[in-house]
């Protein structure tokens, strides 16, 4: 019962982490975590481990947090994408923001590359002619530029990488 609640610890803390990091650093933890109940002494067995389950279950939140976010490699990419507005729009004076769920997508430099993404969330800032309206419910091609959140660093702020993650 104790590693099925080291298990859950380690997955939850990856919630309060200011940044998530890459693969490797997954790798290198898991590699550590299991080398520990080998070399220590026996009366540190259990501690041991306790912290590999600790650690098994940060690599765990880290794997699955790092399947909802854009790669890094289409970060700030032009994309042209297709889809339907899912969610009501909020505008103001500078920008409508809304939610986007993508049927299609692929890069503008590249039509031939097919990019799995299945939600987005974007921010309009340019309109070009001020009468365009964007409703719930219509079908819309787009090049967008996205960008990968990222979360705040400072104590007590929201923290918009961690709201994103949450909301799937």
């Amino acid at each position: 019962m104790r590693y099925l609640i080291a298990l859950c610890v380690g997955i939850f803390s990856v919630v309060w982490w200011p940044i998530l990091p890459d693969l490797s650093f997954i790798i290198v933890v898991l590699a550590l975590t299991m080398l520990l109940p080998i070399k220590l002494p026996l009366r540190y067995k259990k501690s041991a481990w306790f912290a590999l389950y600790i650690g098994w279950g940060c690599c765990w939140g880290i794997f699955s947090a790092q399947q909802y976010q854009l790669p890094e490699v289409l970060n700030k990419q032009e994309i042209i994408i297709t889809g339907t507005v899912d969610s009501l729009v909020e505008t103001n004076r500078t920008y409508s923001r809304f939610s986007m769920a993508i049927e299609s997508a692929c890069l503008k430099s590249n039509e031939a590359i097919e990019i799995s993404i299945t939600s987005v969330l974007l921010s309009w800032y340019q309109f070009k002619d001020p009468r365009t309206q964007i409703s719930p419910g219509e079908r819309r091609l787009l090049t967008v530029r996205l960008r990968r959140p990222r979360g705040f660093r400072n104590p007590g702020a929201f923290d918009y990488q961690s709201w994103l993650i949450q909301q799937g």
